[in-house]
């Protein structure tokens, strides 16, 4: 959990610095740094982090992916559709499909501390606020293309 701290600190200086990322984004790692230093302080939640943390991450390598074929200009085309979509649906079946279960089920026992309560009601927040954005950006660029103008990525869309 350290390690994953440190990486959520960097990261979150580096979006800072850079100032690119959306309010969304550095909400995202305002609220898993205090968790990890919670937990970790505390020495509680441990599994339940970690579970979290688990899913959340598991779609990180197809962004990273599809942002560094946006950088080289070649996201259009069958990789385009491969990539969001891709991303959608293990977005989607990690943060929203299994985390809703998992919120659930954390959220209702009565043992939980109401940080780590607190704690997981704003990151599954946050996570439906990038997923909705999410199929916003899918749906406004494969279905409504020819409706409306599609923002040039689906993280400006929850901006």
């Amino acid at each position: 959990m350290i390690i994953s701290l440190g990486y959520f600190i960097f990261d979150f200086f580096w979006c800072l610095y850079i100032g690119t990322e959306t309010i969304v984004m550095k909400a995202h790692h305002a609220v898993s740094i205090f968790s990890f230093v919670y937990a970790l302080y505390y020495n509680v939640c441990g599994s339940e982090i970690t579970a979290v943390i688990g899913a959340s991450e598991f779609t990180n390598p197809l962004l990273q992916l599809r942002w560094f074929v946006k950088q080289k200009g070649r996201l259009h085309g069958c990789l385009a559709v491969l990539l969001d979509f891709s991303l959608l649906v293990a977005f989607w079946s990690a943060r929203l499909i299994v985390g809703t279960a998992f919120h659930l089920k954390v959220q209702l026992s009565p043992d939980l501390y109401l940080f780590a309560r607190i704690g997981g009601n704003l990151f599954y927040i946050i996570s439906v606020v990038f997923g909705v954005g999410m199929l916003q950006y899918v749906v406004n660029r494969y279905f409504l293309k020819s409706v409306i103008t599609v923002k040039s990525d689906w993280l400006a869309v929850v901006n």
